[in-house]
């Protein structure tokens, strides 16, 4: 009777671990083929924990008013060139949270954009989290004299590679080197153009 006992229990431990085991293959084949569906780059598109970035779609489903408003308010555009804008904000994030591990700087346009997201900062930080599961830091760009006048700057020309692999080549004049909206005379400090509306593609 012990030995019987003791052969059931066994059977039961084999049968929970073979479960077990069909289960984490399930899990593991899931995710990858979550990470291959809707991501351009599903090898950038796996967070340092394991899990997926959400893909390009969801990113570009989330709406969020109050930075549409203060985007018309802070840079003087309209409504119409604020959603624009905002879209492209969201490509270019995108972009940084699927490139975890390479530099990239954003042209003029989408930096303003940035910023006024950043603005919001528990918004911001809880859109970061929900769709790259990390903080994207804004790390503004300091020119210390090694970029030629007119020249696009490594993180620019970057990302703008990344950007017309992803989005195709018709992006929006906000990818545009120079682009500057009203309000401003220069650059912003996160970029280094030469001048204005210059094509960086």
């Amino acid at each position: 009777m012990r030995q019987d006992a003791g052969m059931v229990a066994q059977g039961e431990c084999a049968s929970r671990n073979a479960a077990s085991r069909l289960l984490f293959e399930g899990v593991f084949l899931m995710n990858q083929t979550t990470a291959q569906v809707g991501d351009h780059r599903p090898l950038g598109a796996l967070r340092p924990s394991g899990q997926v970035v959400s893909n390009l779609s969801a990113v570009m489903r989330y709406d969020n008013r109050a930075v549409l408003v203060k985007m018309q308010q802070e840079l003087g555009i309209s409504e119409a060139d604020a959603f624009l804008l905002f879209e492209d904000t969201k490509k270019f994030l995108y972009l940084v949270g699927i490139n975890p591990h390479e530099r990239l700087g954003p042209p003029a346009a989408v930096d303003q954009g940035w910023h006024v997201f950043l603005l919001f900062t528990q918004d911001y930080a809880d859109f970061c989290q929900q769709y790259f599961g990390r903080f994207l830091h804004h790390k503004p760009h300091v020119d210390l004299g090694k970029t030629q006048p007119g020249t696009i700057p490594p993180k620019m020309a970057t990302v703008l590679r990344h950007a017309r692999a992803v989005f195709g080549d018709s992006l929006s004049i906000n990818w545009s080197c120079g682009t500057i909206l009203a309000g401003d005379t220069e650059c912003s400090g996160s970029t280094n153009c030469g001048g204005n509306d210059a094509p960086c593609w």
